[in-house]
Formats: structure tokens, C-alpha cells, sequence
């Protein structure tokens, strides 16, 4: 009986020990040939934080402030400015801001939790709006990036403001909204780079747009 013990275990210690995961790191003039993606709107510079697993790699802007990641695109401290697979690079994506912009980003935490690549960064906070958190996750066999983010109000007086995100993406994309899937789409039939926005526990909005 107890012969028929190893065959099972073996395979079993080999699977725990392979489980992939992600990782977030800061780009730096040492690590930026390995990490950094590549394609024609990649934004990246050294500062900037990186998220990727086996199949995708994502660049988040270092939260500082004018932080631009070109002539046209501004002011994308804390958004996600890159995305691509790894097997076949292609970032077409030029920004997507959580918050639309309008919280300004200056504090960035990475961390790995429980295989899932993790950074948050926090917004200043100002006399007449809320605070943002916003957190960037990427599991070890996701190939997508799950964008949360938190409001809170530090004020004594009530505060309404809207709930939005916006994204940025050059001429060239078409886009639409899937109702049943609650999903924003772009695309780019010529260098062959498409995009998603899935919105979950709320709805998507008719008024998805570029910026």
C-alpha cells in the first residue's frame, strides 16, 4: 500500500512548485532591457512601475507630478500607459486614467500578495473632493489588468462628484459599447492591437469617448 503513495505525491510537489506568478518592480537604467515592453506608443521611463506575469506587461506612470508620458499625452501620473502580451509585443495604448484625470496621483506601493502582482498609489488630498486609492493587480495567469478604485471623503461636509474613467488612444482606433457584455472596446486594424474595459459592479455609461 504504501508503494502506491509516491506516484501521487511526486506529481503533486511539482505542481505546487511551478504555480506561476506575477511581479511589480520600478524600471531603472540596470533592469530597463528586461522588463520594459516594447511597440509603437510605448511610454515608459526609468521611475515608472512595471507589472507582468508569463503572458502580459503592463507599465504603470510613476505617481509624480507632471509626469507626461508625451507632447499630447499629459499628466498621466498613477494611469496605466502601457499593455501588451509578451510573446508579441505591441503597446498601442497611449493612457488609461482612473479617476479621469481629475485626482492627482503621488504615492506609489508595490507589493506582491499571494502571487498577484500589486501597486497602489494614492492621491493628494484637497479641500473640495474626495481622495482616490487606486490599485493596479495582475495575477500570475491573468491577461488582463484589474484597475480598483477607492473614494473616500476626509471632509465633514458631504461631498457628490461622478463616478468616471477616461482613456487615451490615437487616431487610427474604432470603438464601440457592448451593452450585454458592459464593455468599452478600441481597436487597431492596421497595427493589429485591440483593447477592453470591462466596467464591473457598475454600468458603463453611453458616454464612453476617447480624450
Amino acid at each position: 500500500m504504501m508503494d502506491r503513495l509516491f506516484p501521487v505525491c511526486v506529481p503533486l510537489l511539482a505542481c505546487i512548485a511551478t504555480l506561476p506568478a506575477a511581479e511589480v518592480m520600478q524600471i531603472t537604467a540596470d533592469n530597463w532591457q528586461e522588463v520594459a515592453p516594447s511597440g509603437k506608443e510605448a511610454d515608459w521611463i526609468y521611475g515608472d512601475f512595471v507589472l507582468r506575469n508569463d503572458r502580459i506587461v503592463a507599465v504603470v506612470a510613476n505617481p509624480i507630478a507632471e509626469r507626461n508620458a508625451n507632447m499630447t499625452v499629459r499628466d498621466v501620473s498613477g494611469a496605466l500607459i502601457d499593455l501588451t502580451f509578451r510573446d508579441r509585443p505591441a503597446d498601442q495604448l497611449s493612457c488609461f486614467y482612473p479617476g479621469a484625470a481629475s485626482y492627482p496621483l503621488r504615492s506609489a506601493t508595490p507589493t506582491v500578495e499571494n502571487g498577484t502582482a500589486v501597486l497602489r498609489c494614492g492621491s493628494e488630498e484637497r479641500a473640495d473632493m474626495p481622495s482616490l486609492e487606486v490599485e493596479h493587480r495582475l495575477g500570475g495567469r491573468d491577461a488582463m489588468v484589474m484597475v480598483v478604485s477607492r473614494f473616500r471623503n476626509p471632509h465633514s461636509q458631504a461631498s457628490e462628484f461622478e463616478l468616471q474613467d477616461a482613456v487615451r488612444a490615437d487616431r487610427g482606433f474604432t470603438h464601440e459599447i457592448d451593452e450585454e457584455l458592459n464593455m468599452f472596446s478600441f481597436q487597431d486594424l492596421w497595427w493589429r492591437q485591440a483593447y477592453g474595459i470591462l466596467a464591473i459592479d457598475h454600468d458603463l455609461g453611453a458616454s464612453g469617448r476617447f480624450i
